[in-house]
């Protein structure tokens, strides 16, 4: 249906899911090309930590912010093609005012704010259930308890929030999250106790767990599993909510959403009675 309705739009769509997948393997062979290095330290009191830190091959950390910026930039043009293209379709059922005014999807963090955009025609000659749709869904709006409709505004703030942050620099990192980090020392050293810190940003060195060992001497054997995800992640203003909350996740879902108002607007346009587009020009031959 998507397809059918909304080529271009489809286009990007496809263009953004196959630059999510080459980075996904990207990561993956980075992952497996030894990029987290490890350490373990413990002090002559016998306290220590087990550390982490990204050793990122030259050029791959911005290759992969390439990859991500243009994920991004497909889904933006995905939904700009959506009003686009309705505006094109339903152009021989309606006159378009200002034509020359340029259509796009609109997002803003206000009702006013949404209102002033509406006022530069950006969403003239679509259907009025599809700026409807686009109203109910804006980041700003909670008063909805639809978790379909919040997954689209919490998306959708997720797409703004990236562009900003690409626009001024920020680069791809990795996301640690200590879930079970274990310790072990040969006697007559003896574990007290193992604490996993909080989860946070690889990018620089970063403390994954703090020990503590009775008994420590000067030759006692220390080894560690630091017991941590390591997860691909645009870490700018990223605050996850839980252990599920990943990045990953966040640009599935942000894929799903803009592939859920694809969805919904070649649906909406399916209901309207009577032809949509215009048949370009045919050369006339007189018999």
């Amino acid at each position: 249906m998507i397809r059918e309705n909304y080529p271009r739009a489809h286009g990007h769509l496809q263009k953004a899911q196959q630059a999510k997948a080459q980075m996904a393997s990207l990561w993956s062979a980075l992952l497996d090309g030894d990029l987290v290095e490890e350490s373990v330290v413990t002090h002559p009191n016998g306290s220590g930590v087990i550390s982490a830190w990204l050793a990122w091959p030259a050029g791959r950390q911005e290759e992969l912010t390439e990859l991500f910026r243009g994920c991004v930039q497909e889904l933006w043009a995905c939904l700009d093609a959506l009003v686009k293209e309705s505006v094109e379709a339903f152009s021989v059922l309606q006159r378009v005012r200002r034509p020359e005014r340029s259509r796009f999807f609109p997002v803003a963090d206000s009702p006013e704010g949404f209102q002033e955009l509406l006022a530069e025609s950006c969403m003239d000659g679509t259907l009025r259930s599809h700026v409807a749709m686009v109203q109910d869904c804006q980041p700003f709006q909670s008063d909805n308890s639809n978790e379909i409709i919040d997954r689209l505004r919490m998306s959708l703030g997720h797409l703004v929030e990236w562009e900003a942050a690409l626009a001024a620099g920020a680069l791809m990192s990795a996301w640690a999250t200590p879930v079970e980090p274990q310790v072990h020392a040969t006697p007559p050293a003896v574990l007290q106790n193992v604490e996993a810190e909080s989860p946070g940003n690889l990018d620089g060195e970063r403390v994954l767990a703090r020990y503590r060992l009775s008994s420590f001497q000067h030759g006692c054997v220390v080894e560690a599993q630091a017991g941590t995800y390591v997860d691909l992640c645009f870490v700018e203003g990223f605050a996850p909510t839980d252990i599920e909350d990943t990045f990953d996740r966040r640009l599935t879902q942000a894929v799903e959403a803009v592939t859920r108002f694809a969805v919904s607007f070649a649906w909406l346009s399916s209901k309207v009675a009577g032809s949509r587009r215009v048949l370009g020009p045919v050369s006339w031959i007189r018999p």
